[in-house]
């Protein structure tokens, strides 16, 4: 589901505005919805990486508990071991976005059968939806 598609505009988005506003007066349920309805969302369009995108969000939050844990700590060594961890979590989201970004940029690894599948899987996609990003750059 692209956002230029009428499936996005008259049924997704209508639905998951109407919930949120519904959901209004709990704001923690109104995050809750619309995380779901944005896992669901991506998980339309590319149901491979949801698991993915779930171990990134509760990484992501374990590390914040952390981070605002050891900050909390009395003294000098509570910041500095927050500014570690930080390190650790800026260390993890940018070895995933380099990973699954740009691993497929590598020849030696393009001669293994599941980058190659995913690959074939991603020129379907674009082929079906008629998007080839690489051809509408200027």
């Amino acid at each position: 589901m692209l956002f230029t598609s009428a499936l996005f505009s008259f049924l997704y988005l209508p639905i998951v505005a109407v919930g949120f506003f519904l959901l209004g007066h709990a704001p923690r349920m109104a995050a809750a919805w619309l995380g779901l309805a944005s896992v669901y969302f991506y998980g339309y369009w590319m149901p491979e990486y949801v698991v993915l995108l779930l171990v990134s969000i509760v990484a992501n939050y374990g590390f914040g508990i952390i981070i605002g844990r050891l900050r909390d700590r009395a003294g000098g060594s509570g910041e500095i071991l927050a500014r570690i961890a930080l390190t650790f979590g800026l260390i993890f989201n940018l070895g995933l976005l380099s990973w699954f970004k740009y691993a497929n940029f590598r020849p030696d690894l393009q001669s293994r059968p599941a980058v190659m599948v995913q690959i074939r899987k991603l020129s379907a996609r674009y082929a079906a939806y008629g998007y080839y990003p690489e051809l509408t750059r200027n």
